[in-house]
């Protein structure tokens, strides 16, 4: 039988040493051509041979769909006899491929012998680029992942607005510490004696306000608002000019044991003189804690403001005094909040039995102002914000998530990085709650949820911007409670409203690169 195959096999091999002459009644797909050349191969290797022709003569050609070098390398496999008598001990599959595996124990040298096979550009660039392309997937498969996470972002990810806003985000453990903080003070203040004695103040109530309890901080939790309420009861508004916003404060009938009656014959400086007394009081239960610091007085402006020393930042709390006046909303509020649309009308009903706060702020283009107290409906913002949605699931786990508070925060941070990197202090005119106006005006005008889904912040937020630059652009922007009372006062002069135009326009259509600023400070 040994003989019967080698006879085969011989024949076979002299066949094919004409590369022109098809074999007869060959198919390269049938099992016994591929036994064939297996086992022409085999004999040449048994008998010694020297020059296995049937692998040479085949190099060139196509064997099982893989070209074979060509015969210009015969001259290196005499050279390498020694590696291919180790080739023989291949598997049979492997010969009958018609290649010869390379021996894996075989260290590749860094400089090729001038005997090593050199192929043809034609027949080695397909092997080669395969192995390299091989080769460069294993090693990059190999190599471990470092720098997985960055702390400081690409450019690219810097002008996403989800970046931005993740960045804004307060640290749950620095912001409950500083609250605690600042919770602590306030307490401790108000269980002092000399607040707990005196006629008027002894009834303060403490009610939390501003962006920290609106969940509209940015950056850092150092900056806390908080209202100190005292309830007052048969007082009188008079309207104190068109605006609808500042009234004076008339007591009706008071008994003659009432507190009150202490400022009766001076009811002209009454704001003012409320609140020198009770900034007298706080001094003195502070002047002793040297972790608590009085800060100086500023004009015009209805907040005490003390600061806490704490490591790594101060905190600074401004303490703002307001009457808590029973009764109906004034006129002037009839045609404002209108978010019937947007939170119902139910909501709007519910909010308008609340009671209307009045604080020492006067108008600033008033001769005697000195009488005149504001409206303020911090206590109803603060609800508004926190039932932001047109469904009473927005923002909860089971409803779906909204873009409102995101949008304000990028605003709030946008006028504030303007209004640093600007080398003018007349952008000073402009303050977070001009935002915040705008902002509760844009929603009123777009009340539905889907009109503020997370995936469209992009296109929500350049909207917003544009509804705010119509603001600055027309020279107004109505309160919210009071349509008559224009945010945009007579201190802020044209120059300004064109400036800060500029300035955020101009961030706009350049994506907002100042945003990258965050990461730098």
């Amino acid at each position: 039988m040994a003989e019967g195959n080698s006879g085969r096999g011989m024949k076979g091999s002299s066949s094919s040493t004409d590369p022109e002459k098809p074999l007869k009644g060959r198919k390269s797909t049938t099992r016994s051509d591929k036994q064939s050349r297996e086992k022409n191969v085999c004999i040449s290797r048994e008998e010694g041979d020297d020059k296995p022709r049937d692998i040479h003569l085949n190099r060139g050609k196509s064997v099982n769909g893989r070209r074979q070098p060509s015969t210009k390398a015969e001259s290196g496999d005499k050279k390498q006899g020694k590696h291919k008598k180790e080739d023989t001990k291949a598997s049979p599959e492997t010969r009958a491929m018609g290649t010869i595996p390379r021996t894996p124990t075989r260290k590749k040298t860094t400089k090729e012998s001038t005997d090593s096979p050199k192929f043809e550009d034609s027949v080695a660039k397909p092997f080669s680029t395969q192995r390299k392309s091989s080769k460069v997937s294993t090693d990059m498969a190999s190599q471990p992942q470092t720098n997985q996470e960055t702390p400081i972002p690409s450019r690219e990810s810097r002008r996403s607005l989800k970046a931005v806003v993740e960045k804004l985000k307060v640290k749950m453990v620095e912001k409950s510490a500083a609250a605690q903080i600042v919770n602590n003070t306030i307490d401790n203040i108000l269980k002092c004696a000399s607040l707990k004695e005196h006629p008027i103040f002894k009834d303060i109530l403490k009610m939390n306000t501003g962006s920290y309890y609106e969940g509209l901080k940015i950056s850092k939790p150092n900056e806390f608002d908080i209202m100190l309420k005292i309830p007052v009861q048969r007082v009188i508004l008079i309207h104190f000019d068109k605006s609808g916003a500042f009234y004076e404060f008339q007591f009706k009938r008071l008994p003659k044991n009432n507190p009150w009656n202490r400022y009766s014959d001076e009811m002209s400086r009454f704001p003012n003189k409320i609140m020198a007394e009770l900034r007298d009081v706080i001094k003195n239960i502070i002047k002793s804690d040297e972790t608590i610091k009085l800060k100086r007085k500023t004009p015009n402006c209805p907040a005490i403001t003390i600061e806490i020393k704490k490591t790594p930042e101060n905190i600074s709390v401004d303490l703002v005094l307001a009457l808590e006046v029973k009764g109906s909303w004034p006129v002037a509020t009839r045609d404002g909040m209108n978010i019937d649309r947007w939170l119902g009308t139910r909501k709007k009903k519910e909010y308008k039995y609340e009671n209307v706060c009045l604080v020492a702020k006067q108008p600033d283009e008033s001769k005697d102002k000195e009488q005149a107290w504001r409206l303020s409906f911090s206590h109803i913002e603060k609800e508004i914000i926190k039932n932001h949605g047109n469904a009473k699931t927005c923002c909860e786990r089971e409803g779906q998530a909204c873009c409102r508070k995101s949008c304000l925060k990028l605003l709030k941070c946008l006028l504030e990085l303007i209004k640093n990197n600007s080398n003018k202090k007349s952008l000073d005119v402009f303050c977070s709650y001009h935002a915040k106006t705008a902002f509760l005006h844009y929603c009123a005008i777009n009340p539905l949820d889907t009109q503020w889904l997370t995936e469209d912040l992009q296109k929500c937020f350049d909207d917003f911007v544009g509804y705010f630059l119509t603001c600055l652009k027309d020279a107004r922007l109505p309160n919210f409670f009071i349509p008559h009372h224009n945010l945009f006062d007579s201190r802020i002069k044209k120059k300004h409203f064109t400036l800060l135009h500029d300035e955020i326009e101009h961030e706009k259509n350049q994506g907002y690169p100042i945003f990258d600023k965050l990461w730098d400070l």
